[in-house]
């Protein structure tokens, strides 16, 4: 599950899953964050078939990757290394 987040400072989850056997991915709002559906209404959570969707759906509302797990995995790796870990 992909932590996302665009210059507004909205986050959201991007996770793929399976509905009635086929790929979808879902965008689910974080906090106050709402996704703008398909004839615009304000919704917590959508749901594409299509992946080039979702991706296009991210980039029109300037979503980026959130690194902030990947540093606390990083320095949680490193504590480990250096002995320091809790």
């Amino acid at each position: 599950m992909a932590r996302m987040k665009n210059d507004k400072g909205e986050e959201l989850y991007f996770n793929d899953a399976t509905k009635n056997g086929k790929q979808v991915w879902v965008l689910k709002g974080i906090g106050d964050t709402l996704i703008i559906g398909r004839d615009r209404q304000k919704r917590k959570s959508r749901i594409f078939t299509q992946y080039a969707q979702a991706e296009a759906y991210l980039n029109r509302h300037g979503f980026k990757t959130s690194y902030y797990w990947d540093r606390v995995r990083a320095a949680k790796a490193e504590a480990v290394k250096a002995g320091t870990a809790n």
